[in-house]
């Protein structure tokens, strides 16, 4: 098993292995100048902070971002509680440069879960769906403003 592992540690080293979004080599910079004050938006600014307009960028876009989320019961148990529940978020998104509207896009993702007892542990499971969603959602945020040049 070391010997394995051994051989992995080297192979990654000598072929000059980087994480892909680990690297700060892209040329734009992101300024947000409205969002609708809510809890999800402050992780998508807070995300998107680290990509803030530095003197070496190229192009500095302006996002307009506008969420929304929608938790549903997808089916009841015989006695009415809840037993699957989906969370839906939609992201739209107004991308602009110089005050010129860009593009617009929107993103939406859907995730389906069991229902748990514990309320707590709901939340908490939620919170958790919430940030892996938003993560995914800037990801591809960041593709796009990628490829707008």
């Amino acid at each position: 098993m070391k010997k394995y592992l051994f051989v992995i540690l080297l192979l990654f080293t000598q072929c000059d292995y980087k994480p892909i979004y680990s690297q700060n080599n892209h040329n734009f910079g992101i300024k947000i100048i409205e969002f609708n004050e809510n809890r999800s938006n402050k992780i998508l600014a807070k995300r998107l902070k680290n990509y803030s307009y530095k003197k070496n960028n190229l192009f500095l876009y302006e996002l307009k971002l506008l969420t929304s989320e929608n938790k549903l019961i997808l089916s009841k148990d015989t006695k009415g509680d809840p037993l699957l529940l989906s969370l839906k978020i939609n992201l739209k998104i107004e991308i602009y440069e110089k005050d010129k509207l860009v593009t617009k896009k929107e993103y939406n993702e859907q995730f389906n879960y069991q229902n748990l007892s514990k309320k707590f542990e709901l939340n908490s499971y939620e919170n958790e769906i919430r940030l892996n969603i938003y993560n995914k959602m800037i990801s591809k945020i960041l593709i796009d403003l990628t490829n707008l040049k």
